[in-house]
């Protein structure tokens, strides 16, 4: 399987290192295979590690309520659809940004700078907005992550506040506690707990190098497997009786699969194709990480990094939905995680899925960062700035994104209500509307070039009605968030 393929061990550089670089080499359409080619890159197994990790995070424990909002046979669908959908657009990414990378010998193109270099490669008529489409790409994508790393920060916080609760509670065993549901401590004020995971934040994003972030990612889907056995385990005993472990006292009466609605309205079908739509929220994550992948061309394919990634994610989401909708039915929440019962097993549980979370934040943090922050330090580098001064210029703008991520979520601490706003605008358009028309402005004049007709207008065709298609469902669902009272 390509990424299994065996590599020498990644040097231990700098995370945003290979990311300044941008060199216009004469040779690299000549030798295509050195400019996709990183030295100091990463293997393909790390890299699918990373992507999971990416891709992987509290939108995965909102899929349940998506169902509920579409119905269960439509949502299934509607998630298999959105799924295969997103792989083919970030195929689009991946493949116009290793275009683009040959035919100028331009390194480490993010999205934005892919945009900017689409359309300055494009046809003459576009080549003069390029630094307006750079622009708009990189405010929805700034929009986006922050909005990403706001809902890793408050379900953190709200998770780790549930266990703290239940640990201050005097006089009592989290066991006996968990099984008499004793009344806990009032506990710690959420704003002021927002405030103070600001430090372990701090901490976390003080990581530099790519190849400790590798590590931190295959510590949290270590974690993840583990929570998602037991969920698994739990879902079992709801609907046989099978079981493994002494997990009979967690039995809950749970709806049959017939008495769930297969399809509910087109207001529901819109609001859980936002929900599903900020899931899939990876296109952000997918070119850094390619970056950094030590032999590019192993993003592609069949068995390539983004295909399996993108497989082991629509399984997850697919058994978290359906296993978090047959337990829980109408009463699902806006994270599966909430409603979870004060068992012992569900609190470590909780407490898991606290620390996965938790260590995603590192990888989505390094992808806002590396929006922007190269292109400064090369004019730091050409003002001929001491490599210190630079250093702490950049843990600067590191705590300044957590500040900032910090205070977002102090002023937006609902889960449930950001989850399908943000999917349904940034989303939408990162997603479905933008990759095939940059797909086509970059490729646009090659395939004029090459005389396939027919060829030609099928993919225009292709691209136009994917980006029809998220452009209507982009208003639809923006609209329809704006309509619908907030889900607690």
């Amino acid at each position: 399987m390509t990424i299994l393929h065996a590599s020498k061990t990644a040097e231990e550089t700098p995370m945003l290192e290979s990311s300044e670089k941008d060199q216009n080499s004469p040779s690299a359409m000549s030798n295509p295979e050195k400019a996709l080619y990183n030295e100091n890159g990463i293997s393909g197994k790390m890299t699918y590690i990373n992507f999971i990790r990416g891709m992987v995070g509290p939108g995965c424990f909102s899929i349940p309520l998506s169902l509920k909002f579409a119905g269960f046979g439509t949502g299934i669908t509607l998630l298999c659809i959105i799924g295969y959908v997103a792989t083919l657009n970030m195929g689009k990414l991946v493949r116009t940004s290793q275009y683009l990378t040959v035919i100028t010998g331009s390194k480490a193109l993010n999205y934005g700078n892919m945009v900017g270099k689409a359309f300055e490669q494009g046809p003459r008529s576009l080549r003069k907005h390029s630094s307006k489409a750079k622009f708009l790409v990189n405010s929805c994508l700034c929009a986006l992550q922050l909005g990403v790393c706001a809902v890793g920060y408050i379900f953190t916080t709200e998770h780790l506040k549930d266990v703290l609760d239940v640990l201050l509670t005097p006089n009592s065993s989290i066991l006996t506690q968990a099984v008499t549901n004793q009344a806990r401590s009032p506990g710690f004020s959420m704003p002021l707990l927002i405030l103070q995971m600001s430090i372990p934040f701090s901490l976390l994003v003080s990581i530099r190098s790519f190849k400790i972030l590798s590590y931190v990612s295959l510590f949290g889907n270590v974690l993840m497997l583990a929570a998602l056995a037991i969920i698994f385990q739990v879902f079992l005993l709801s609907v046989t009786n099978f079981t493994i472990f002494p997990f009979r006292g967690l039995l809950r009466t749970s709806p049959t699969f017939e008495s769930l609605p297969n399809f509910t309205s087109f207001s529901g079908l819109i609001l859980a194709t936002g929900s599903i739509l900020y899931a899939y929220e990876g296109h952000a994550v997918v070119l850094p990480l390619e970056n950094q992948l030590r032999d590019r061309r192993q993003m592609n394919g069949l068995l390539g990094v983004l295909s399996l990634g993108m497989s082991t994610t629509t399984f997850i989401y697919a058994f978290c939905g359906i296993t978090g909708y047959r337990v829980y039915g109408s009463s699902v929440r806006g994270s599966i995680t909430l409603n979870m019962p004060d068992t012992s097993l569900y609190f470590f549980v909780k407490i898991l899925l606290t620390i996965v979370i938790f260590t995603g934040f590192l990888i989505q943090h390094f992808v806002l960062l590396d929006m922007y922050f190269p292109e400064m330090k090369a004019m730091m580098k050409k003002r001929k700035w001491s490599d210190s001064r630079i250093l702490l210029v950049e843990y600067a703008n590191r705590y300044a994104i957590v500040l900032f991520t910090m205070i977002l979520s102090l002023l937006v601490p609902n889960l449930a209500a950001i989850i399908p706003l943000v999917g349904a605008s940034c989303g939408m358009l990162l997603a479905m509307i933008i990759p095939p028309i940059i797909e086509t402005v970059a490729f646009y004049p090659r395939w004029l070039s090459d005389g396939h007709g027919v060829g030609t207008t099928s993919r225009l065709i292709i691209n136009a009605s994917i980006a029809t298609f998220g452009l209507i469902f982009m208003i639809l669902g923006v609209k329809s968030n704006l309509d619908t009272p907030m889900v607690h």
